[in-house]
């Protein structure tokens, strides 16, 4: 999170300007938990922006959100606590926010799994672990993937298969210490799981220099 400031000049009028840049994780967080108006029929027009007021509660929200950036008076924490608290101020008298937020962050599903996996990958990784970091239960993580043609194992073979491509492309390690680095318990689990996926053995491609 951090803000700027500065002038907004439009047909000759000089408007004071003021921003808050929010994090990708503190929209996520505030969208699922945000009340009633989630779920509002009212919806953001694509002919443009809601008209937002600002009444005395918003600006002195983000007056003293600002002031807490700029000198690091407060915490992060109180900061979260004084976004959170604009933003469900601001959702609430204009409910087409939310879905201009939802818009805004909108991410396959895939993708979210895709990141948790790329930075477990040296670790062993299980669907419940999985279903934890994004706070559903196990069958709805295995429903929206399946919505995209894909499933957990699938993913998680041709993710530790592409990074021991990569490895084996770049220098000349041994494929235990390969196997290791992608999370497989032994390299006869790691050629296996590789030769499914490029179609030969970690040996040949290394050889080969294939591309992943």
């Amino acid at each position: 999170m951090s803000a700027t400031q500065g002038l907004l000049a439009t047909n000759n009028h000089a408007y004071d300007a003021q921003a808050i840049i929010i994090g990708r994780n503190t929209i996520d967080t505030f969208l699922n938990s945000a009340p009633s108006a989630t779920h509002s029929k009212q919806r953001y027009s694509e002919k443009g922006h809601p008209s937002i007021p600002c009444g005395a509660l918003e600006q002195q929200l983000l007056t003293t959100l600002q002031v807490s950036l700029q000198d690091g008076a407060c915490s992060g924490h109180i900061q979260q606590t004084l976004l959170t608290a604009l933003l469900a101020h601001l959702t609430t008298k204009q409910p087409s926010i939310t879905a201009l937020l939802k818009q805004a962050t909108d991410t396959p599903f895939s993708e979210k799994v895709s990141h948790f996996l790329e930075a477990q990958l040296d670790q062993p990784i299980t669907l419940p672990m999985l279903a934890t970091h994004l706070s559903l239960s196990i069958s709805s993580v295995k429903r929206k993937l399946a919505q995209e043609g894909l499933s957990f194992s699938q993913m998680l073979q041709h993710k530790r298969a592409y990074k021991g491509a990569t490895i084996l492309r770049s220098g000349r390690s041994q494929i235990n210490a390969v196997a290791k680095q992608c999370g497989f318990s032994s390299a006869a689990q790691f050629s296996h799981t590789f030769k499914n996926v490029y179609g030969c053995t970690p040996k040949v491609f290394r050889k080969e220099r294939r591309t992943p």
